[in-house]
């Protein structure tokens, strides 16, 4: 990414590392940790979608805490920075401000999980 205040995708150093820990584990589980994050992103993006003005923000905090300690183990670092923010907003009880910043990163949700594809592509 251009912009000095953006956090790269992803980690490089990271990533490769997770990806080759995985391949010991067998044929397709690095393939399975990325499924598993994007049926994450999913019920997260649905849970924001759905979530009542006013009702407890907890289950929007601990999803994002979840995603950003998966993103940050797979190296997808500017997954761990969004959900990071994502878990303050929530924190802070601010759904307006999560929704908000969530549907603004559709670009850089799609790259990252595309970086994390292609990564798993060149073994």
């Amino acid at each position: 990414m251009s912009d000095t205040n953006t956090p790269e995708l992803l980690d490089q150093a990271r990533a490769r590392e997770v990806r080759d820990l995985m391949r010991d584990a067998g044929a397709g589980a690095y393939q399975t940790m990325i499924d598993n994050l994007e049926r994450d992103l999913a019920k997260y993006t649905l849970l924001l979608q759905t979530h009542t003005d006013g009702a407890p923000m907890e289950d929007v905090r601990r999803v994002a805490h979840s995603l950003k300690g998966g993103s940050r183990a797979m190296g997808a670092r500017a997954l761990g920075e969004l959900f990071a923010t994502l878990e303050q907003h929530a924190k802070a009880g601010d759904i307006n401000a999560a929704r908000h910043l969530h549907e603004a990163s559709g670009a850089a949700i799609a790259s990252s999980m595309a970086a994390l594809r292609e990564l798993n592509a060149n073994v």
